[in-house]
């Protein structure tokens, strides 16, 4: 029985579960564009469905990272995988993207 609580200790130290502030400090591909009917577009590349709006460029910004916060909170509460970026996608887009790319 010993043995078998300190296996479990050590597989638990190893295989620590990812947290939000983990995820929240990954540098994910944030896009910013105009929006064709006013204001700006914000979206994570890599988190699909977390997207926003602003009137202006530093707001959808801030509201990127709200919805950012928002997305990985639910998707870790109800076990949805998370994607992690992969420096391969962020020079994809900074190539062949035409819109403003920031990493994290």
């Amino acid at each position: 029985m010993v043995f078998e609580e300190c296996l479990q200790k050590i597989r638990g130290g190893l295989m620590k579960k990812k947290d939000l502030k983990y995820y929240l400090n990954l540098p994910y591909s944030i896009i910013i564009r105009p929006d064709p009917y006013g204001g700006f577009f914000g979206m994570i590349w890599e988190l699909s469905g977390c997207i926003t709006q602003g009137d202006t460029e530093e707001e959808a910004l801030r509201n990127i990272q709200e919805a950012k916060e928002l997305w990985l909170e639910t998707a870790i509460k109800r076990g949805i995988k998370i994607r992690e970026p992969k420096e391969s996608d962020f020079e994809f887009l900074s190539k062949y993207h035409k819109k403003k790319v920031l990493g994290g």
